[in-house]
């Protein structure tokens, strides 16, 4: 039976060879478990370099040791000493809880964390929602790692309206900043909040609980006309204590997938170094809103249709798009469409010139046996062939 390593086994492992290799995928989680390693390996005075798996092709210094974070090992790799973090954090890697959480638990045995980093690994935990990002299980099955990894003073589950903000925001400003669920006219759209809560006698003014029940029933009166699965506007939510740099992870989650998108990766990497790195992310969020609202909206109306087919035996959606992919945070657009139930749990997009994929759905295995072009957060295909081998089903 494997024995089990510790995380101290690790530090002493990366001191003693004074530099390590870190190897992740760019999902919110393994990219979060980066940046906290990267801060605590460069306080430790290791050099630390870092490689997503896709470039695992590219020549990487043998003498220090490798070590993958939610990365898979495709084959036996003579010639370099490969380590798992799952191995020393205790994490099952057939497990789907967060790696993040792991590696908050054990740091907090050696120093105190901010929290800021705190909040980063919530989302980080959030984000590995294969539907909704307010599915309720997803916090059952991380119950325990939660209790044991983030303070109490960080945020607490309460039952409130789920939008983005709220109830730290005015209703306004969190019923226009909200992605999931998407609200057809109001999500991204000013004047049809104001016009919306105006005729529901709601603009600016004390929400009383006969209100909010009346309220919740517009919206979800709104979102039933094209969600395909069940969307609840009201239910439990974690609500940050302080809203120092961010006042609610769910839109923070949003935020890291809208950079993750942009080919932001390497300042991702330190942002556990410099978390104000989120403000220049959240302006890039807002930037990219209309591009967000163009093509949800296009789908919604039924101008654009997602096309369900067959993968290697797996259903996945197909989306066609008249404009540059290059441009278009697919990702982003894919968790709001998942979350309303109209896609499948993988998005192929597809324009004049070929396929692109979202490097978030390129299955993370190292080394890596097929190279593809990487643009910004995507990789492009010519053949549905060659998105079908590397594709995380």
């Amino acid at each position: 039976m494997k024995s089990r390593k510790s995380f101290s086994e690790l530090l002493a492992l990366a001191r003693s060879y004074k530099a390590i290799t870190l190897v992740f995928s760019p999902q919110i989680d393994s990219l979060v478990s980066a940046s906290l390693l990267l801060r605590l390996l460069k306080d430790e005075d290791v050099d630390v370099q870092l490689a997503p798996f896709y470039e695992a092709t590219k020549p990487i210094d043998t003498r220090s040791p490798i070590l993958l974070l939610g990365v898979f090992q495709r084959s036996v790799v003579s010639g370099y000493k490969v380590l798992h973090l799952d191995d020393f954090v205790g994490r099952d890697p057939r497990s789907s809880l967060s790696l993040s959480l792991y590696i908050l638990k054990n740091l907090k045995d050696i120093w105190i964390v901010p929290q800021e980093l705190e909040v980063l690994v919530l989302a980080a935990l959030l984000s590995r929602a294969q539907s909704s990002i307010y599915d309720e299980k997803l916090l059952q099955v991380h119950e325990q790692l939660l209790r044991e990894a983030v303070s109490r003073g960080v945020y607490e589950v309460v039952d409130t309206l789920r939008l983005f903000g709220y109830p730290h925001a005015p209703l306004s400003e969190a019923l226009e900043r909200t992605l999931e669920p998407y609200i057809r006219g109001i999500s991204l759209n000013k004047d049809g909040v104001i016009e919306f809560l105006k005729r529901l006698g709601l603009y600016d003014s004390i929400l009383r609980s006969e209100d909010r029940e009346r309220l919740v029933n517009e919206l979800e009166a709104v979102v039933v006309d094209y969600a395909r699965s069940k969307v609840e506007l009201y239910g439990s939510k974690i609500v940050l204590k302080s809203t120092t740099l961010i006042d609610d992870v769910y839109e923070l989650v949003y935020i890291l997938h809208t950079a993750i998108d942009s080919g932001d990766i390497e300042k991702l990497l330190i942002i556990g170094i410099e978390p104000q790195l989120l403000d220049a992310f959240r302006v890039r969020y807002v930037m990219l809103k209309h591009d967000i609202r163009r093509v949800v909206d296009s789908i919604l109306a039924g101008e654009i249709h997602p096309k369900r087919i067959v993968l290697r035996g797996a259903y996945v959606s197909l989306i066609e798009l008249d404009t540059d992919l290059k441009r278009i945070p697919l990702f982003t657009i894919h968790k709001i469409l998942r979350g309303l139930g109209i896609v499948e749990s993988l998005t192929i997009f597809k324009d004049s010139e070929g396929y692109a994929v979202p490097l978030q759905m390129i299955e993370p295995r190292w080394p890596l046996d097929m190279e593809f072009n990487v643009v910004g957060g995507a990789a492009l295909f010519k053949s549905i062939e060659e998105v079908a081998k590397v594709v995380q089903y």
